[in-house]
């Protein structure tokens, strides 16, 4: 809720993850409105990094990487990116060749997506109805939110386990519910499942 408020248009997620398979669908990061359908869903779909964003039910852009780029029990540093025009991916700090279904509106990001109020790590609710699914198998770590769209060789600096500070807005390495962002108490999260 406080990226929309700040009409973010432009933002950056980062994590490292280590998937159990390769076939299923898992959310990496959902971002999304608890009584409407609208969100920002970063995940895995068999092997392809993809992520979407719906806004009040209309489908606003979908992409995911043309390539199955994802291969179980190995770690892989992942990235969304949008910069205002459109969203792109990067896997292990290397943009990679997408293939969009959806392609309505690309620009829309936080600024647009005035219902979102929770945020997901591991799990997505896309349906409206706060009902949580495609939960993520494997390990997640290092999840990060930047309100700005990182250059390329921010994303693989990031990658090389280099923390960028300006415009980190939250940072979650796992091992505990602090936002290490800010040092823990804004952006803290609790554990669900």
């Amino acid at each position: 809720a406080a990226r929309c408020a700040a009409n973010d248009t432009v933002g950056t997620i980062t994590a490292w993850k280590n998937t159990g398979d390769n076939t299923s669908t898992g959310a990496i990061v959902c971002f999304n409105d608890a009584n409407a359908v609208e969100f920002i869903d970063f995940k895995l779909v068999a092997g392809k990094v993809a992520a979407a964003c719906t806004d009040a039910t209309t489908a606003q852009w979908a992409t995911a990487t043309t390539a199955q780029v994802i291969k179980p029990h190995t770690w892989y540093h992942v990235a969304l990116k949008h910069d205002g025009q459109r969203p792109y991916i990067f896997v292990n700090g290397v943009q990679q060749v997408l293939t969009d279904s959806t392609t309505t509106d690309l620009t829309d990001w936080f600024n647009t997506l005035d219902g979102i109020d929770k945020g997901f790590i591991g799990a997505s609710s896309i349906g409206g109805a706060g009902a949580v699914g495609e939960e993520f198998v494997g390990a997640i770590s290092d999840v990060k939110y930047y309100s700005t769209a990182l250059t390329d060789a921010q994303i693989l600096a990031d990658y090389n386990g280099v923390h960028l500070t300006t415009g980190c807005i939250a940072w979650y390495d796992m091992n505990s519910l602090k936002d290490l962002a800010t040092g823990g108490g804004t952006y803290d999260i609790s554990a669900v499942s």
